[in-house]
């Protein structure tokens, strides 16, 4: 229950600097960004602990189609098993 809330309060809080342009300042930028990596992370990623379990899932080339701001990438680039693999996030 305590997650459902925390995850709505992120929600809404997004829902309304996003119209009013807050964003395009940069230190308000870097702030979202931590934060929606911080959300990602603790309430809605099923990719992060599966790397860690299993790094040797992440080999070759990985495509993330619909990376947003490239929370999944970045997690698939530091689980790679390989130095040579590459992300590719669209």
């Amino acid at each position: 229950m305590q997650k459902n809330k925390t995850a709505s309060a992120f929600t809404r809080v997004y829902a309304r600097i996003r119209p009013g342009g807050l964003l395009r300042f940069s230190p308000l930028r870097r702030a979202y960004i931590a934060a929606y990596f911080f959300y990602k992370r603790f309430f809605e990623d099923p990719f992060w602990s599966l790397s860690k379990r299993h790094p040797e899932f992440f080999t070759g080339n990985i495509l993330d189609v619909g990376a947003n701001i490239g929370y999944t990438a970045s997690v698939f680039a530091g689980a790679a098993a390989n130095p040579h693999t590459k992300i590719y996030a669209f």
